[in-house]
Parts: structure tokens; C-alpha cells; sequence
């Protein structure tokens, strides 16, 4: 509930179709805007990527006439282009030279002020989100909030449910990273990616089918199989596009299921020493089954 007293509201605006955004927008009023990304997501409602990227711009068209602030995310090169011919708002561009994600040898971030040369620890793990923290305190600090307020924030900060939670079990030195509250081909690979990283000898992916990705579907999950089973021991593939793919990844590392009771009703090893990561569209139904993965992959 925002309240008189509330100098600052933070919203956040989904859209499943062009024009959303917009009509938010004319609802909220907003005087600051961030994107923080351009992903191929919800195609089948948007049509296109040129869609997407209009309806995503809408939130900076409407900044631009109030002549407000827009905090542009420099590495996306989508992004960048489509905030060129802004020049009534005030732009403000990160992620900057000021902080770097320090290299400790764990999933979760640790960041380095290139400055004072102080760390401070997350609780956040994946390349990605670095840059989506960067712009949470590229904002922080143009509303006059002080890098010791910021810092004491990140620390405390717990990944919302079902995005990016890592899960750990100290008996067994079993890890999961729980991503299952929506997936495009764009977001699965950056938890792929950060997962491989991780110093298990086993990375076993557990993934169910990205939906609502519209006509390319079917290359899409082509290409999330192909850098899984190159970066992977073990692969659970779960739903009917993944399904649809068996004949042409035949591998006896991969595990193929029509749906989630098909996955459950498999028999599992007594996994040690692993790292699995699970992520999928909310639709497979894997986000209701965060008690049956910690009792097979935990034991608990």
C-alpha cells in the first residue's frame, strides 16, 4: 500500500501483448523507468521480436514526453539502439566501472568497489543478475541513498521464490538452484551457464519446456539441449517440445518425459556431491514441486 508519507513507489510492469506497457504506464505515471532486458518472451501473444521490443520501449516513450529519467542497461545492445532517439529525458547508463563481480569460486555474486577496493557478499547468484544489481543501485544512488544503506540492503536481499534459489544440503554436498517460475531461451541459458560454473562433479539439469515462445519453439529447445549435454553429466528433460526432440538427441546421459508425474515416477540414484538446476515455464507444473525435489535430491 503506497501511503502519503512514501516519497518513492517501486513497480514493476509486465506485459503480454503490445500496448500494455502503455496503458500501465497511464495508470502508474511513472517518473523513472528501467529495463532491464529484451528477451524472446511471450511470442505467441506478441507476434514478433519487434513487438516485444516496441512494447518494452513504451515505458521509456512515456518518460521521454514527461521528461523524466531512464536507466539504460548498456550491455543489452537492443536496448541501447532503441534509446537513441530519446532527448527529452534524462538518461543514466549502467552497469559502470565502479563496481565489478569479483571471481571467489562460488555461485553467489560478491561485489568489488573499484574504488575503495571493499567487497560486499549477495545472497544473488548469476552473471545475469549482476547487471540487473547494477541498475538497482545505479537508481538507489540518483535518489541520494548512500552506498552503506545500498550495501546493507544487498546483503539482507532474498531471492524471490522460484527465481535463481540456491538450496544447500551439507550431508550429502548437494546444491540445487530452483528457477522455475518462468523460462525463455534467453534465461535459460544464463542459469545454465552460471550453473556450469559450480565446482561439483556432477551438474545434473533438470528442465521442463519453455511455452509461449511461438513458431521457433521447436529450435529454441534444439539449442538449450545442445549446450546442455555439452556442459552437463546428466540431462531430465521434461514436457512435449522437449519430448519431441528424442529421436534427435539420442544420449543415455539424457532423460526424456512427456510430463511432470512421468518425471516423478522414475526411480533416482542416491545423488552425492551435486549440483542440479531445475528450471522451466511456470505451466510444466515444477514450481508446485519444490517438497518432492528436496526429498529426493536431499533426503530431507
Amino acid at each position: 500500500m503506497i501511503e502519503k508519507n512514501h516519497n518513492i513507489a517501486v513497480l514493476e510492469m509486465g506485459a503480454g501483448e503490445k500496448g500494455d506497457i502503455k496503458h500501465l504506464c497511464s495508470l502508474v505515471q511513472p517518473d523513472y523507468g528501467i529495463i532491464t532486458s529484451i528477451a524472446e518472451a511471450h511470442l505467441e501473444s506478441f507476434g514478433s521480436k519487434e513487438n516485444i521490443i516496441k512494447t518494452k520501449m513504451e515505458l521509456f516513450d512515456f518518460i521521454e514526453k514527461k521528461k523524466g529519467c531512464i536507466f539504460i542497461n548498456i550491455d543489452d545492445p537492443l536496448i541501447v539502439k532503441a534509446s537513441k532517439h530519446y532527448t527529452q529525458a534524462k538518461k543514466i547508463f549502467f552497469p559502470n566501472n565502479l563496481y565489478k563481480q569479483k571471481e571467489n569460486g562460488e555461485l553467489l555474486l560478491e561485489i568489488e568497489n573499484t574504488k575503495t577496493k571493499k567487497n560486499f557478499k549477495t545472497s544473488i547468484i548469476g552473471k545475469h543478475n549482476f547487471t540487473n544489481l547494477m541498475g538497482a543501485i545505479t537508481a538507489a544512488k540518483e535518489f541520494g541513498i548512500s552506498e552503506e544503506e545500498i550495501i546493507k540492503s544487498i546483503e539482507k536481499f532474498q531471492m524471490v521464490s522460484g527465481r535463481m534459489e540456491l538450496w544447500k544440503n551439507i550431508e550429502n554436498n548437494n546444491e540445487i538452484i530452483w528457477d522455475c517460475y518462468n523460462a525463455n531461451k534467453a534465461s535459460m541459458l544464463a542459469g545454465l551457464k552460471t550453473a556450469k560454473k559450480s565446482y561439483h562433479k556432477n551438474k545434473i539439469a533438470i528442465l521442463g519446456d519453455m511455452r509461449e515462445i511461438g513458431i521457433s519453439s521447436k529450435e529454441q529447445h534444439k539449442e538449450i539441449i545442445e549446450f546442455a549435454q555439452e556442459n552437463f553429466t546428466e540431462l531430465f528433460l521434461i514436457g512435449e517440445e522437449f519430448y519431441s526432440l528424442k529421436k534427435i538427441f539420442p544420449s543415455t546421459k539424457i532423460h526424456y518425459f512427456k510430463n511432470i508425474e512421468d518425471f516423478k515416477n522414475q526411480k533416482y540414484l542416491n545423488y552425492k556431491n551435486s549440483l542440479f538446476f531445475v528450471k522451466s515455464s511456470f505451466g510444466t507444473g515444477l514450481y508446485n514441486e519444490r517438497n518432492f525435489f528436496r526429498k529426493i535430491f536431499f533426503k530431507i
